[in-house]
C-alpha cells in the first residue's frame, strides 16, 4: 500500500507512492511475489477508495483479499531530526496479526536503500536479489513518481518528461508516458514514447509489447504481426498470441494468413 505521510509534510508527499513502488520492486526481486502498481490501482477503483485515502485495516484487509493477497504491507513515513523515518507493518490476512513491524531510517537522498532494507527484512530468507537494479537519480525518481500521482495528464507528461531529460536511460518513465498518451487516444506519441528502449533494457519485452498494442491502434497491421510474433517465438505468452489473432482477425485474412484465420 501507499505509505501514510502522518505529518501531511507537502515536501514528502511523493515518497508514499514512491516507497510502495519501491518496496514492491525489492520484494519482487527477492523472490516475495509483490502485486503491480496497477493490480493496485484496479483494486482501490474496483473498491471506489480514493488512491490518496487514509485506509483502515479493515480496508487493507480487503483491498489485500481482492487481489488474492498472503500479507499485505501498510506504513507510514515521516521526516524526523533532518531524517526520513519509514515504519512499515505486514498483516498476514489469515489471521489479520502484524508478522512484522519494521522501522528504518536514513537521508532522503539514500531512499532506494532504506525500502531495501525493509525489504530484506520482510522477507529475511529471500537471498541474493533477482535484479541488477541501477538506481536513478533520486531528483529523476521524484519526477516519475509525480508524474505516476498527476492529476491532469499535460502534468503528468511534463514530470515523465522531466525525469527522462535528467536521465534518459529511465525507461521506466518511457512506459508511464506510454500509459498516459495511450490513455489520451495519441497513439502516435505513445508509439514514440517507447520506441527508444534499447534491446538490452529490463523493460525492452514490455516497450515491444506496448509498441505492438500502438501499432495495433494506427492500423499498421503488419508492424504489428511482426512486433507480436517476434515475441511469441522469443516467449509464447497467452497476451503475445492472443494479440497475434487479434492481428490477423483485424487485417484482410486471405488464405496465406492461415486456415484458422482465414
Amino acid at each position: 500500500m501507499p505509505f501514510e505521510n502522518i505529518r501531511r509534510d507537502a515536501a514528502i508527499v511523493w515518497l508514499g507512492e514512491a516507497s510502495s513502488v519501491l518496496l514492491a520492486d525489492d520484494l519482487n526481486a527477492l523472490g516475495a511475489a509483490a502485486i503491480t502498481r496497477e493490480e493496485r490501482r484496479q483494486a482501490f477503483e474496483r473498491l471506489q477508495v480514493p488512491p490518496s485515502a487514509m485506509l483502515t485495516d479493515a480496508t487493507v484487509i480487503r483491498i489485500g483479499e481482492l487481489v488474492r493477497a498472503s500479507d499485505v504491507v501498510t506504513g507510514t513515513l515521516q521526516i524526523e531530526d533532518g531524517a526520513l523515518v519509514v515504519h512499515a507493518r505486514a498483516i498476514t490476512l489469515d489471521t489479520g496479526r502484524v508478522s512484522h513491524d519494521i522501522v528504518e531510517r536514513g537521508p532522503v537522498a539514500e531512499l532506494f536503500a532504506i525500502v531495501d532494507r525493509v525489504a530484506r527484512r520482510l522477507v529475511p530468507s529471500g537471498g541474493a536479489r533477482s535484479d541488477a537494479r541501477a538506481d536513478p537519480p533520486i531528483a529523476t525518481f521524484e519526477n516519475y513518481i509525480k508524474g505516476l500521482l498527476a492529476d491532469a495528464p499535460a502534468r503528468a507528461i511534463a514530470y515523465l518528461n522531466a525525469a527522462l531529460a535528467a536521465t534518459p536511460a529511465f525507461d521506466r518513465a518511457r512506459l508511464a508516458l506510454w500509459d498516459v498518451y495511450a490513455e489520451q487516444g495519441d497513439h502516435a506519441s505513445a508509439l514514440a514514447a517507447v520506441t527508444p528502449v534499447a534491446a538490452g533494457s529490463p523493460w525492452s519485452r514490455r516497450a515491444t509489447f506496448l509498441a505492438g498494442l500502438s501499432y495495433l491502434q494506427l492500423n499498421r497491421y503488419d508492424e504489428a504481426f511482426a512486433t507480436f510474433k517476434a515475441l511469441a517465438d522469443a516467449q509464447p505468452t497467452a497476451t503475445a498470441l492472443n494479440n497475434l489473432g487479434v492481428v490477423q482477425i483485424r487485417r484482410t485474412p486471405t488464405p496465406q494468413t492461415g486456415l484458422p484465420a482465414y
